[in-house]
Order: structure tokens, then C-alpha cells, then sequence
């Protein structure tokens, strides 16, 4: 029955390419907005991380791609159009066509990228999956489990409420 359920949600949910999907807290004032691209086929995970995002009050602007090259596509434009700091990219690793080992070997070779904030996302723990994400400078691995999500939630306020970006520096 849960495949049947889960199929019905893939089946129904749009694909959301760029979007803003801010929670009900007001942003701070005169603090740039801290952006989370998630990359994930899964409408599923996706939309469970949406819930928590709300549940939890994350406030970025959430951008979604469902495979590795319309997230490349993505990252390029932005990075043309001068959109590409503040930004933190959750990636699953187990994706058609192109995995996310695969996404990451791409993009740490573009200089336009390669210093992009990645954390990958796993149903694996495999000790050569972990280390083969940490071998191209992912900043964390997280293992899907069932409270990983609101865990990675959590690390993502976290991390933007500690680290200085970029666009903050100057």
C-alpha cells in the first residue's frame, strides 16, 4: 500500500523549479535571505522536508531540481545572474542519470561552482559512500532515517545562524 500511496503523490505533485516558499516568520531586517536548493527525484522526501520546513520555521527561499543537470542549469543561471552566495545545496546521492558523487565530481572542477556548500543525503551508510561524498568537500552526510529530516533542519539553522557567508564578509 505504501508504494501505491507514494506513486499517487509523485503522479500529483508539480515539479518546482525556482520558487519562493517562505514560512510565516518575518525575515530580519537588512539580512540577505539564505537560499537551500534541494536536489532530489523523490516528491516524497521532498515534500516531507517541506512539512518540517514549516513546522520548524526555516526561513529560506527553497528552490527544488529534480535531477543533477536542471540543478547544474539552475546553478549557472544564478551564478550569471550574481544569485550565487548565501546558498547551501542539499543533494541525494542515489539519482538517475546522474548520481550525486557524479554531480560533485562536475561540479567542484567549475570554477563558477566548485565552492559551493553541499550536504549530501543518503540512504546509505556505507562507510565507501561517506567517504567517497567527503572526498569531493561535501560539508556534511546525512543518512535518511526517520528523524533526519527534521534534523537536517535543524543543522541548516544552525549553520546559517553561525557561519559567515560571502555576501556577509565585506
Amino acid at each position: 500500500m505504501a508504494t501505491r500511496s507514494a506513486d499517487r503523490v509523485k503522479h500529483r505533485l508539480p515539479c518546482v523549479r525556482c520558487c519562493d516558499m517562505e514560512s510565516n516568520s518575518a525575515p530580519v531586517a537588512n539580512a540577505q535571505k539564505h537560499r537551500v536548493l534541494v536536489i532530489d527525484d523523490d516528491d516524497g522526501d521532498f515534500l516531507m522536508f517541506l512539512r518540517r520546513k514549516d513546522q520548524q520555521e526555516l526561513n529560506v527561499e527553497l528552490q527544488r531540481a529534480r535531477n543533477a543537470h536542471e540543478a547544474f542549469a539552475m546553478l549557472r543561471q544564478q551564478h550569471a545572474d550574481g544569485r550565487d552566495n548565501n546558498m547551501m545545496i542539499l543533494l541525494d546521492l542515489n539519482m538517475p542519470s546522474m548520481n550525486g558523487i557524479e554531480f560533485l565530481e562536475e561540479l567542484r572542477v567549475d570554477p563558477d561552482l566548485r565552492d559551493s556548500i553541499v550536504v549530501a543525503v543518503s540512504g546509505s551508510s556505507d562507510p565507501s559512500d561517506v567517504r567517497a561524498a567527503y572526498s569531493h568537500h561535501v560539508a556534511a552526510y546525512v543518512v535518511k532515517t526517520p528523524d533526519s529530516t527534521a534534523k537536517l533542519i535543524h543543522l541548516i539553522k544552525a549553520y546559517f545562524d553561525t557561519v559567515t557567508m560571502p555576501s556577509q564578509a565585506n
